[in-house]
């Protein structure tokens, strides 16, 4: 399978990709709703569309696992280099993989600390100095944010780029059967240590304790990461392309996938809710869900990989754009959710929490925020990126 042909297959990601960052943004435009509500938020008189919308944050584990697939994409091909070329490989690719992610974000990070102090001026100007340091260092991830919080799943990435040449190269010295039996015992060991951290909670276990202990920092977000390693490692062995190349496969691993994220997001009551009910969230949820979201996000991505039917519908322009300021979509788009709130509410006339009011905020939150990511992304993130190519190697773009 030539390179090209491997390009022209990852076209297909940009569907997944898209849909990740507009789960993410319907959650950040439900929320709000829901806080302001004393009970449990109800779109168009059904559960089942409201805590689809309320579930979309399972978008950044989505975004996990793109990330693992094609940063293991890039480091097999590190690890077929030669071996007195491969330090400089991984060079290579630590240079691309932070390129990709820090300019952008630092500048995002001082313009939320500059507001944020404008808004909550600090009592102590050490204390703000350790915040922000926290957040350059990606440290993040294991802190409450006070800059802000969306910010922990950048850690997480910039902690797997580390980790990632360690693991994949690791990987490589050992037989398929003992790759497939590694990665296997890996995942349930991220489970166990799952299971055993709430197990070891103060009850009841609220919202804020599930998402410190249990759901952003890294060691706890991996299980996403290393999903997409496998995934990555069942595409690039002949016998798995060769197993995903046919129809009734590649069918069956996506409509199978995307059953179990609709059942998982659309018939699962989210974390939110427990919070309002005042009860103690799951041992389901806070260990099991994640496993089976990020399995649910690995049959997909393989299937559609394969050539599924429907394919084509996530290779569209509209998708490709979108996908293409994702992450620049993602680093804005909480700062305009409040203001085009408070518009799509000057024009409904109403200010009561239901289905018009989040679609209208949805639309014109994506109406500002997509022309402003573009232009993030092309006088910030794209010439960074490109610099980061001028010295050509074996990677992958």
């Amino acid at each position: 399978m030539t390179e090209s042909h491997d390009e022209n297959r990852y076209k297909v990601l940009d569907g997944l990709r898209a849909l990740a960052i507009l789960l993410v943004v319907a959650t950040h435009v439900a929320y709000p709703m829901h806080k302001e509500t004393s009970q449990d938020l109800t779109m168009l008189g059904t559960e089942f569309l409201t805590w689809f919308f309320m579930n979309g944050w399972v978008g950044v584990h989505l975004f996990f696992v793109l990330s693992g697939f094609l940063i293991t994409g890039q480091l097999l091909k590190v690890g077929r280099l030669p071996r007195e070329k491969q330090g400089e490989g991984i060079k290579d690719y630590l240079k691309r993989r932070f390129c990709r992610i820090i300019p952008i974000y630092y500048v995002m990070l001082t313009i939320a600390l500059y507001v944020r102090i404008k808004l909550d001026p600090p009592d102590s100007w050490l204390w703000v100095t350790q915040e922000y340091l926290r957040h350059i260092f990606f440290l993040n991830d294991y802190y409450v944010s006070w800059i802000k919080l969306l910010f922990w799943s950048l850690a997480v990435e910039a902690k797997f780029y580390l980790v990632a040449p360690i693991i994949v190269l690791a990987l490589l010295k050992l037989s398929p059967k003992n790759i497939g039996l590694s990665l296997l015992v890996l995942m349930a060991g991220l489970l166990l240590i799952k299971i055993w951290t709430f197990h070891h909670l103060p009850l009841p276990i609220n919202q804020f304790s599930y998402f410190t202990q249990i759901r952003s920092p890294f060691h706890m977000a991996l299980d996403s990461l290393i999903m997409g390693v496998i995934c990555q490692f069942i595409w690039s062995s002949a016998k798995g392309r060769a197993w995903l190349s046919q129809p009734l496969c590649a069918n069956l691993l996506f409509f199978t996938g995307s059953a179990l994220f609709i059942a998982l997001t659309a018939f699962t009551k989210p974390y939110f809710y427990f919070e309002t009910a005042r009860i103690s969230l799951t041992l389901f949820y806070c260990t099991y869900y994640f496993t089976a979201m990020s399995l649910a996000f690995g049959m997909m991505l393989l299937g559609l990989m394969g050539r599924s039917y429907g394919y084509k519908i996530f290779e569209n322009i509209i998708f490709k754009g979108i996908a293409l300021i994702s992450y620049s979509l993602y680093l804005v788009h909480t700062s305009v959710i409040t203001y085009m709130g408070q518009k799509a509410e000057i024009i409904l006339g109403s200010a009561t929490p239901g289905f018009s009011l989040w679609l209208l905020t949805f639309m014109l939150t994506l109406l500002v925020s997509i022309p402003l990511s573009a232009t993030l992304y092309y006088f910030i993130e794209k010439p960074f990126i490109d610099w980061s190519k001028r010295k050509r190697s074996a990677i992958t773009p």
